[in-house]
């Protein structure tokens, strides 16, 4: 049993088939969410992949790294909270990795480390890991999962599903349908999903995603097969839109958009419902919601009454230079974007 790089690996259908035998893989530990994500963010990607003595494969942890003015930082994995972590069901496997990873991530250079769980992980970070326990930071995200029934048609499918949401939620649905809103897909409306992506998220001082974001996923993703555009209009104006990706056993609920003037009629509702139901007939599991800070109460409330299951996960941060907690928190954004460096709450001139 060895270890090799991602890049010398020669196969992407062989790596996402051994992620599709693990039904905990996400979308973001497939070969095409990590070469997106090099791409996207100029980095370097340093997956390690565990095989045996007939290259067979038997384990993965994807890995980023970028180099800037401080040093290097290395993520599993950067970018919006996206899931690292190893996956393999071989324990052994699991280990190798993880003391592969330690090697790489205790070297001199390394000015941060974040190894980021899975809402199925096992928590066993610090059993397979030699790292004292007060040289790691760690954080907890509450991932929040809605379990897709099993259905044969699409009926049942929306029967099944409204069953499970909060009676708040299933009125929220019943009023956008009242209020003529309309669900289609159209995978062509990446304009309209970053725009209103871009009034959202300065309503609210957030910081939005880029349009390059946006253009990258048409030419790094299939249409259809690794992502849908669902959107809401009444009459011909459209109102609301929603991104989902899609891989192995799980659909992603990843980039929600809506128009300012039309919150009140619940179009947001209406697109999960129906995207919920049709990936539930398509044979898809789960509904990841993705991570959720533990104050986050009222978004975590929102999410809940969708019929969520919540399961507790970690980032765990090794520091290797205790300069990090001078630099300013606008420095740190500016020579590593989307990557997570350090809690802020460590910077010494951070306030919230």
């Amino acid at each position: 049993m060895r270890i090799v790089s991602m890049e010398k690996f020669d196969s992407n259908e062989k790596f996402d088939e051994f992620l599709k035998s693990n039904p905990t893989s996400l979308l973001f530990h497939s070969s095409r969410y990590i070469c997106f994500l090099s791409s996207y963010l100029k980095c370097s990607n340093k997956t390690l992949i565990a095989v045996d003595d007939n290259d067979n494969l038997l384990g993965i942890l994807p890995l980023m790294e970028m180099t800037a003015k401080y040093g290097k930082v290395i993520n599993s994995l950067p970018f919006y909270g996206s899931h690292g972590s190893v996956i393999t069901r071989d324990p052994k496997v699991k280990r190798l990795l993880l003391t592969e990873y330690e090697n790489i991530t205790s070297q001199k250079n390394i000015l941060t480390s974040t190894y980021i769980e899975t809402p199925f992980s096992d928590s066993e970070f610090f059993q397979n890991v030699s790292f004292p326990v007060d040289d790691i930071h760690v954080t907890t995200r509450i991932g929040q999962m809605t379990i897709l029934p099993e259905t044969t048609n699409l009926g049942e499918a929306e029967n099944k599903i409204l069953e499970m949401f909060h009676y708040k939620t299933r009125n929220m649905v019943k009023k956008a349908i009242k209020s003529n809103v309309e669900v289609v897909i159209d995978n062509n409306a990446f304009d309209f999903l970053y725009e209103v992506h871009v009034e959202n998220m300065e309503n609210i001082c957030g910081q939005p995603k880029p349009k390059r974001f946006f253009d990258m996923i048409k030419t790094h993703f299939q249409a259809d097969l690794d992502y849908k555009i669902y959107t809401a209009s009444i009459g011909k104006e459209r109102i609301a839109a929603l991104l989902v990706f899609y891989f192995n056993e799980t659909a992603e609920y990843f980039t929600p958009v809506i128009k300012h003037d039309f919150r009140n009629t619940q179009p947001l509702s209406l697109i999960i419902y129906k995207a919920m139901a049709e990936s539930s007939l398509s044979g898809y599991r789960r509904w990841n919601w993705g991570g959720t800070w533990p104050t986050q109460e009222s978004l975590h409330r929102f999410k809940s009454r969708f019929g969520t299951l919540d399961e507790k996960y970690h980032y765990y941060t090794k520091i290797n230079n205790t300069e990090v907690f001078d630099l300013q928190l606008n420095e740190i954004i500016k020579e590593y974007p989307n990557f997570y460096v350090v809690p802020y709450n460590l910077l010494k001139d951070f306030n919230e």
